[in-house]
């Protein structure tokens, strides 16, 4: 009898060990199996299962679950179970604990990240689509109409890192919003516009982390969309009001706050500013013939300036509205003519840039503009030289001392001579088996390949120009049930990009990563997070 009992214990141990380890195939790569002890008629499996990219290297915290702890039992029958409540989603997990003995107690005691809580979900309503299901930590959803009063759901990185609505997805309109797809199921969350002399001006405010964007209708009627921020930042995007400021975060129309308007005269040469807008608001001034000019209050192009803060009749208020501002005469640039392109040969006042216009017949024009990093040097200080040129974003192609060039490879365009520190290189085809290369500002200001710019198609990603000629530059993805997944991870801070082509085979291409501090873009890899840096197909998790 005591021969029996022990068999039996030892089968009993071989299985709940055997649980274990499958927990622990089952978990991701990179994580640990610790504390593994079985007893009769009471197993207990702890799990350590938490990442291993959550270390001093990893800018955004993946996804955790609470460690939950559930006791069935003793039971009278032949099976036993563990039921967990994991994160948002009671269930039993796959591969569950199941002993065959009588009696027994079942413990479940683990911090997982399984398969199923990483989708998400949407159903149909009428009008459209809504989240169901949400998406993990740090990500969003994306609702897609799919015909037949049925909607999906697509993981999707987030836009928003810093987001409470990133940080904590739920099934509302504003966490929809954020996965940029079908939200037109949400008929109880809806903001209002009405109209007022002049145009529209919100009659409801929209929820908390979303604006209204209100639109004219036409027969004196207006009506408003729930949309993102523009500003997600924003006072008035955590907590949105009736005001004007609420409503140019929707970017609409806001020409019904009569007693929040501006206004703007022409002078020779284009508009300037008559009436300064409200605060926190910017004013852009729009030429509309005759010799005469309007102005409508709009989001100011930097909101932490002062003279969004603070609007005036000055120049540097009228380019936080990024319209005409040709009307200051004492606020000009102007740039010449050289081999190839222009350059500057009168500098922008302090706090602005200088963008040069090719006119024709070998002649350019400068105009003054907001900067493209308004922290620069160039920006704070700005001379003739081409730093200054590649803030205001125009035609800089007159350094011939300081440009840079591509060169055709089957497929596209690379760098063979690279950009200016601090600066990038534009590839584009030019036709005829032939690409050029301009000097342009960076995609990113503070990454190592605007500083100190290379040949390398991390650097070509900073011009934001056609950059397929990198054949050493490869990814690949497979087809697996449901969609696509990295099967060749691309080359560091690259992402790839992948795409179904049909009778279940699937392609990758290398392109920018949609968030180059993440862990994954620096140290791409075959998992989901890799993929999603690409925006491409991922449904083969």
């Amino acid at each position: 009898m005591s021969t029996m009992f022990f068999y039996v214990a030892t089968v009993i141990s071989l299985l709940c060990n055997l649980f274990c380890i499958i927990y622990g195939q089952y978990a991701e790569s990179g994580r640990s199996l610790s504390n593994m002890r079985a007893e009769i008629c009471n197993c207990s499996c702890n799990i350590d299962t938490q990442p291993m990219s959550t270390t001093v290297t990893e800018r955004i915290p993946l996804p955790t679950y609470k460690t939950t702890t559930g006791d069935v039992g003793p039971i009278s029958g032949k099976d036993c179970a563990c039921s967990c409540d994991i994160g948002n989603v009671q269930h039993t997990p796959e591969g569950a604990v199941s002993i065959v003995s009588q009696n027994c107690n079942c413990r479940c005691n683990y911090t997982i990240k399984p398969d199923n809580l990483w989708r998400c979900d949407c159903d149909y309503h009428p009008g459209g689509c809504r989240v169901v299901r949400p998406a993990p930590a740090y990500y969003s959803c994306k609702c897609s109409y799919k015909g037949a009063w049925t909607c999906g759901g697509d993981l999707v990185l987030c836009k928003n890192y810093s987001s409470p609505v990133c940080q904590n997805p739920q099934t509302d309109l504003q966490s929809c919003l954020y996965g940029g797809g079908d939200c037109n199921g949400y008929r109880d969350a809806q903001c209002d516009c009405d109209y007022h002399p002049g145009g529209c001006r919100i009659s409801k405010a929209a929820p908390s982390h979303s604006a209204c964007k209100c639109i004219y209708r036409g027969g004196w009627t207006c009506g408003g969309e729930i949309v993102p921020c523009s500003d997600e930042n924003s006072q008035l995007c955590a907590s949105p009001s009736t005001s004007v400021q609420s409503c140019v975060l929707g970017g609409g129309d806001c020409s019904g706050y009569g007693d929040a308007k501006c206004d703007c005269d022409y002078h020779p040469g284009g508009c300037s500013i008559s009436k300064e807008p409200p605060a926190n608001t910017a004013c852009r001034c729009s030429y509309v013939g005759g010799w005469t000019c309007r102005g409508d209050v709009v989001r100011c192009h930097n909101e932490s300036s002062p003279h969004c803060k603070s609007p005036s009749k000055s120049h540097l208020a009228c380019i936080q509205g990024a319209g005409d501002c040709g009307g200051y005469h004492t606020a000009k640039c102007d740039c010449d003519y050289h081999p190839g392109g222009c350059r500057i040969s009168k500098s922008a006042p302090a706090h602005t840039a200088c963008k040069c216009k090719y006119m024709g017949a070998w002649i350019c024009s400068g105009e003054i503009v907001s900067c493209k990093n308004e922290n620069s040097q160039y920006c704070q200080n700005p001379d003739s030289s081409i730093y200054s040129c590649t803030e205001g974003g125009g035609d800089c192609d007159g350094y011939g001392d300081t440009t840079c060039d591509c060169d055709y490879h089957p497929g596209g365009c690379a760098i063979s001579k690279p950009a200016p520190r601090n600066t990038a290189c534009h590839c584009s085809y030019k036709g005829g088996w032939t690409c050029g290369g301009s000097v342009k500002p960076c995609r990113d200001f503070n990454n190592p390949k605007c500083k100190n710019p290379d040949k390398s198609i991390q650097a070509c990603f900073q011009g934001n120009g056609d950059c397929e000629g990198y054949h050493s530059a490869q990814c690949d993805c497979c087809y697996h049930s449901g969609g696509c997944k990295v099967c060749k991870s691309p080359p560091a801070n690259t992402a790839c990009h992948c795409s179904y082509h049909g009778f279940w085979t699937c392609g990758g291409g290398v392109r920018r990563c949609i968030n180059e501090n993440a862990y994954r873009c620096q140290h791409p890899d075959h998992s989901r997070d890799t993929c999603l840096q690409g925006g491409g197909d991922c449904g083969g998790y």
